[in-house]
């Protein structure tokens, strides 16, 4: 099928039935001969609904100009109704402005024109006549049309309108190093303090927590004061356990949005996103123009409620009072943790380095969202992202991949130790004299098998904790690591049963470790 495109006020008559009105059935393959270079797809179709693109083809499936007829069966051009829906208000006024030329024979040498049936003879006083049906219906047809005639024209000061430039593309946050005015992905690692403030949340331990509801206090542990309000408290409804919190810096070039112009989207567009490690670790990446849910914070009574999901909801109360029978967490203090956040290039873009990695969390598992606050808060729109609980807390003894069990370890007193060790395994893996790139480090790291044992027996007991296990002996361990592994839980066996372990338990753990390593191909 031929496309082509022009504006409204270059549009002939002839081209009216060819202007295509559904806009939601165009594909982008189909679209790419007529988009101006370096357009995107949805920024097209954004020019049509605006009526700065008129989209010209053949057979249009649902046409976006009709021809009718009036009350005495005069033909006309208008807008077609079951577009008109999908038309901004100007750009339905300017069609309309443009099939009235027509309609009143400007612009256009068409015959047809409701003008065509207008007498032009010099009026002449005759003798009054009894007029036939036929004949005062057509005499209201001329009266009607001499009406329509008085009616002024529109200035054509509507076409400036329609050849402006293509509105300019806005977003929540971008990349600092992309070029002033436009709104490219970001290509290299940033510092996300670069961009804007940010925040971290996490459960008020002790305080404010009710398990029964799934309800808790949240406590700021880095970062800025961004979602505190003066008198008020946190809380969170639902299974989540960390909040970050971002607010981008200002910026001169006018690309990112402010809260008016979020104010009636859903969906609200950013190049940046933040989510969560296997370690609970908060990191960014650069997207380009993802759309992220937009929500609103309301007052509900003296709180501030939000629901991010049917099941996840942040609520700020007031102070005063209590919470499941405790007082609630009062400017806590809790042990300062320093996030290093940074922001990471898409797959394809960027190098890999050392410290980093590129883009390694799908869209499916993150929960962020851009939240806007009533006017009276002071508070900027906010992007948000929090981490779920849904995982049970490791137990001791328990075995799995260090990537699964770290991912549910936090603050429990509880190390994941890698037997044999990750210095043996690592070397072993590069044996063949290729060095393994970050990527696969951090890959075999939690690919490969370990126990979560007390961080005491961990510091106190193992072989290879910290500066023990040297070069030297993670080279020998990487020889044959079914060996290094009975070295190893051999070192801790004697503390695990001081600590009240059973020995049926703790032989049913090396043993599983043991099948774990031999299934992962780690014993020759």
């Amino acid at each position: 099928m031929n496309y082509q495109t022009t504006q409204i006020y270059n549009l002939m008559r002839y081209e009216f039935a060819q202007v295509e009105g559904d806009f939601a059935s165009l594909s982008e393959s189909e679209m790419k001969s007529v988009m101006p270079a370096g357009m995107r797809f949805a920024d097209f179709l954004e020019q049509l609904h605006y009526g700065h693109q008129v989209l010209l083809t053949d057979v249009p499936s649902v046409p976006l100009l009709i021809r009718d007829r009036d009350e005495w069966g005069n033909q006309y051009w208008r807008v077609n109704p079951g577009v008109e829906p999908h038309l901004d208000s100007l750009a339905f006024k300017a069609y309309t402005a443009r099939v009235e030329l027509v309609n009143h024979g400007i612009g256009s040498s068409y015959s047809g024109s409701v003008n065509a049936s207008v007498s032009t003879e010099p009026y002449v006083e005759r003798e009054p006549v009894k007029l036939t049906l036929a004949e005062r219906l057509n005499k209201q047809r001329q009266e009607r049309l001499r009406e329509l005639d008085k009616i002024p024209l529109p200035s054509s000061a509507w076409q400036n309108v329609f050849n402006k430039p293509p509105v300019k593309p806005s977003r929540f946050a971008k990349s600092a190093r992309v070029p002033s005015g436009t709104c490219d992905i970001g290509t290299q690692r940033e510092s996300l303090s670069a961009l804007g403030d940010y925040a971290a949340y996490t459960l008020a331990v002790g305080q404010g927590v009710s398990a029964a509801s799934g309800e808790a206090f949240l406590t700021r542990i880095g970062g800025a004061a961004l979602a505190e309000l003066p008198g008020m408290a946190m809380k969170i409804v639902g299974r989540a356990g960390i909040l970050a919190a971002f607010v981008p810096n200002k910026l001169a070039d006018s690309t990112l949005y402010s809260a008016a112009d979020m104010l009636n989207k859903d969906m609200v567009e950013t190049n940046i996103r933040l989510g969560f490690n296997t370690e609970g670790r908060i990191y960014g990446y650069h997207v380009n123009g993802t759309n992220i849910p937009k929500r609103e914070v309301k007052q509900v009574g003296e709180r501030f409620v939000v629901e991010l999901e049917p099941d996840i909801t942040i609520e700020w109360v007031p102070i005063s009072g209590d919470f499941g029978g405790k007082p609630i967490l009062v400017n806590p203090i809790p042990e300062m943790e320093k996030f290093d956040i940074w922001i990471h290039p898409e797959a394809e873009q960027g190098q890999e380095f050392d410290n980093t990695y590129i883009t390694p969390i799908t869209d499916a598992d993150l929960q962020d969202y851009i939240l806007t606050f009533p006017a009276e808060t002071g508070l900027p729109p906010l992007y948000v992202v929090y981490q779920k609980t849904d995982k049970p807390k490791v137990k001791p003894l328990e075995v799995g991949t260090y990537g699964e069990l770290a991912a549910r370890s936090a603050k429990d007193g509880m190390d994941i130790d890698h037997i044999p060790s990750f210095k043996a395994i690592e070397k072993w893996a590069s044996s063949d004299g290729e060095d393994l790139t970050a990527a696969e480090i951090r890959a075999l790291k939690n690919a490969t098998n370990g126990l979560a044992i007390p961080n005491e027996i961990h510091r106190k007991c193992s072989r290879t904790y910290g500066g023990r296990n040297t070069d030297k002996q993670s080279s020998l361990d990487a020889l044959d690591l079914e060996a290094a592994a009975n070295k190893d839980m051999k070192a801790i066996r004697g503390c695990l049963a001081q600590h009240g372990y059973s020995k049926n338990d703790i032989d049913n753990t090396f043993d599983k470790l043991h099948r774990l390593n031999k299934e992962a191909g780690l014993y020759d």
